[in-house]
């Protein structure tokens, strides 16, 4: 289903928030500058979502996931070997852009189900995106420490 993409990318994007000490020190950061950089997968949502919703209606939600998932994994990779913060701004930045599209996810969910049972689908995908970013905001400070 698309839950797990959802909760794979929100364990990505929302759970840098917790690699804030460790990131500000590693690219010599002030609090304003990790500020931006911390917000750039959101910010990067925010200008594509309408477009991701353009592309749904055309070809649908498995290839808009496909497409978006695919290249917010590749921009978080990259992401992942970056040691500048401007660098680093933009590929989150980029990582929102096509993560933009794992919204479309809930409307794919919703599809899926019958109209007795769309709600509880529904809330399940919503509880993906928090439980996705709660455990990166757990787990990542530990893989950052292992690094």
């Amino acid at each position: 289903t698309a839950r797990g993409p959802l909760a794979a990318y929100s364990f990505l994007s929302f759970g840098l928030s917790a690699l804030g000490s460790a990131s500000s020190a590693d690219l010599d950061l002030t609090g304003g500058r990790l500020g931006l950089v911390l917000s750039a997968p959101l910010a990067g949502m925010a200008v594509a979502v309408l477009g991701w919703g353009e592309l749904v209606d055309r070809v649908g939600e498995r290839p808009t996931l496909a497409i978006g998932l695919g290249g917010a994994g590749l921009s978080v990779l990259a992401a992942s070997a970056s040691e500048d913060a401007v660098e680093l701004a933009a590929l989150l930045f980029l990582s929102g852009l096509f993560g933009g599209a794992s919204l479309y996810g809930l409307r794919a969910i919703a599809a899926w189900f019958p109209p007795p049972r769309r709600g509880l689908a529904v809330s399940s995908g919503q509880a993906s995106i928090m439980l996705g970013s709660a455990l990166g905001a757990a787990v990542l400070p530990t893989l950052a420490d292992d690094r």
